[in-house]
């Protein structure tokens, strides 16, 4: 077998991490395959190249110099599947199999390790691609239109007939809800940079609860019926708000993984 370059198939250096050689070989599929403009040699070059360097006991080898090891050879004295010539066309079936055409055997088959996560395939689509490139702009601009709810209107959150409460006391206060709002802001900010992504959700879940069972308990009897109406839209308001702030970092580190 003649050596081949499999750092430089995937375009990364001798010294790449585990992951970054994993995302090197996402990139590499997506041009080397027939179907996306490629060839059947190319492919199964940079498949190669994947299966060696992602096995560390297969990598150590190739960069000991035994380049002629493959992670997918065969034993000694068994048949070798062939391999497909440079510019056979090939199909690529759903699931990940790539097949010469005409032919019915799998040339190709990836594994689920190989295969990306379905977040990973939905960003690439024309809706993934926009939310995750809009979707912290609609959150920043719902985050606008709730704190200026809670400084401007405080009467839409909590009904005028409604006793002394901690509620009352925060939006009575300006100066302990603006240390509050801004809290919160550093908060999100970290966990949108996937930082402090999971204290940012579970911030987020006791809110839904608050939202869901302890208003309607504490202020439904005591709401005027416009009142509960503003409730409920600027609930679901902060649901699409908190949906967004779970999502998007998740979409945008899917998007990361790929590029």
């Amino acid at each position: 077998m003649t050596d081949v370059d499999y750092y430089e198939i995937l375009d990364v250096r001798p010294t790449a991490t585990a992951a970054e050689i994993k995302a090197a070989y996402y990139r590499a599929v997506r041009t080397a395959h027939p179907d996306a403009g490629g060839t059947a040699g190319m492919f199964r070059l940079v498949t190669d190249a994947y299966r060696t360097l992602s096995d560390p006991q297969s990598r150590a080898a190739y960069d000991a110099g035994a380049r002629g090891v493959r992670a997918d050879a065969p034993p000694s004295g068994a048949e070798a599947t062939p391999e497909p010539a440079w510019g056979d066309e090939v199909r690529w079936e759903a699931g990940g199999t790539a097949q010469p055409r005409g032919t019915g055997q799998a040339s190709e088959t990836l594994s689920e390790e190989h295969r990306p996560s379905w977040s990973e395939r939905w960003v690439q689509t024309p809706r993934g691609t926009a939310a995750s490139r809009w979707g912290g702009w609609v959150a920043a601009a719902l985050f606008a239109l709730l704190t200026a709810v809670l400084f401007l209107a405080p009467g839409w959150i909590r009904p005028s007939g409604a006793g002394s409460d901690l509620l009352g006391f925060h939006l009575d206060h300006p100066l302990v809800l603006a240390i509050v709002v801004v809290g919160y802001a550093v908060v999100a900010v970290f966990g949108f940079m996937g930082l402090l992504w999971v204290p940012l959700t579970m911030l987020h879940l006791g809110v839904f609860v608050l939202l869901v069972v302890g208003w309607p308990l504490a202020y439904w009897d005591l709401a005027e019926p416009w009142e509960r109406l503003v409730f409920v839209s600027l609930a679901l308001v902060w649901l699409v708000y908190a949906a967004a702030m779970t999502a998007v970092p998740l979409w945008q580190a899917a998007r990361s993984r790929l590029r």
